[in-house]
Parts: C-alpha cells; sequence; structure tokens
C-alpha cells in the first residue's frame, strides 16, 4: 500500500513539473470576414449571416433573393453617413440588412413579416399610402426624441413570389417590407425610404 502511494505522489509530482513547462498556445488574431464572405453566424431559416461593406451587402441581396421581387435597396447616397457596415441575412425568398456605424447610427431594412412591438405614451403611430400600400403605418416611439426608433412597414406589390416561404404568406401577391431606425431623425430617415430601388 505504501508502495503504491509513493508512486502515485510520484506520478503527480511529475506530472506536475512537466506541466510548468508547457508555454502557452500563441494566440491568433480573430478571423474578420472579407468583403462578402458569410460568417459562421446564421439568422432565420439556418441563412448564413454577412457583414460587408454597403455595396458588397446590395450585390450580395440582389444575388441571393432569386424567388420574391422587387428587392427593394435604399440608394447608397440616401444613407445617412459613410463608413456604414452591413449585416446581411439572404436567402432565396427573402433578406435582411443591418446598416450601422460605431456612433449608434442603426437602419433596418427586411423583406420579412415584422412584429414591432407597442410605442410608447410619448409615441406616435400614423397611416399612410407608401409605395402602392395605402394602409402603410410609420411609427415613432417617443416623438420628443428625434433621434428614437422609428419604422414604417408596408405591404410591397409582388412582381414576382416565392413558391413557398416560411417568413410571409405566398398567397397574399404582396411582400411584407419593414424599415426601420434608430440614431437619425425624421427627414434622414424619410430620405432613405423615398430612395429604395428595385
Amino acid at each position: 500500500m505504501r508502495v503504491l502511494l509513493f508512486l502515485a505522489i510520484l506520478s503527480l509530482a511529475a506530472c506536475g513539473s512537466a506541466g510548468s513547462r508547457v508555454s502557452p498556445a500563441p494566440s491568433t488574431p480573430a478571423a474578420t470576414p472579407s468583403e462578402t464572405a458569410p460568417v459562421r453566424a446564421t439568422g432565420p431559416g439556418g441563412a448564413p449571416i454577412a457583414s460587408m461593406s454597403v455595396t458588397g451587402a446590395h450585390a450580395y441581396v440582389r444575388a441571393q433573393v432569386t424567388q420574391s421581387a422587387p428587392v427593394l435597396l435604399p440608394e447608397t447616397a440616401a444613407l445617412p453617413a459613410a463608413g456604414l457596415k452591413a449585416d446581411v441575412v439572404a436567402r432565396p425568398d427573402s433578406f435582411s440588412i443591418t446598416y450601422s456605424d460605431e456612433r449608434g447610427v442603426r437602419i433596418f431594412l427586411g423583406l420579412v413579416a415584422a412584429n414591432p412591438g407597442p410605442m410608447t405614451d410619448r409615441g406616435a403611430q400614423r397611416t399612410l399610402a407608401f409605395r402602392g400600400d395605402p394602409k402603410a403605418v410609420a411609427q415613432i416611439d417617443d416623438a420628443n426624441l428625434p433621434l428614437s426608433h422609428r419604422f414604417v412597414i408596408w405591404r410591397e406589390p409582388a412582381t414576382k413570389v416565392a413558391p413557398s416561404s416560411g417568413d410571409y404568406d405566398v398567397r397574399a401577391g404582396v411582400l411584407p417590407y419593414f424599415l426601420a431606425s434608430d440614431g437619425i431623425d425624421d427627414a434622414a430617415f424619410w430620405r432613405v425610404a423615398n430612395s429604395l430601388r428595385a
């Protein structure tokens, strides 16, 4: 029994001394996605999320979304700032892009059936005609804050509808679009909204 105990102690001592000579693995810099390469995260339906430039994002969406039309995207010049990055999820029937910068600007555009949260007591909501939808809904969460969260949600008349979609009802003959922002004022928001083109 004493021999076994002695051998166990020697084994532990050897491990400790050997372990003290092990150097940590060299750290490698984190991989950054290329201009148009999808990263490992996934969005709805397992579609990859890709981070890229605005022009890269627009090209990526137009190449990926082949079963739904029109694919509406803003004119680059209408976006509020240079240096925006774009995080994209795109499938054959739908897409979403989040444009953002380090100052807190965030603009979301999606061909998705959105379910926005209720507005606050200081919010305002209105129905308006927008892009062929007489019942589009625009909302600002806090009318006292010029850069507050705001959105417009509308049904775009479809020129092409996917045979099936997990994101919206393909039988309706319209495509559900959603544009939302944080960190830009009303004029900048509507400049983006009114620049949407197929």
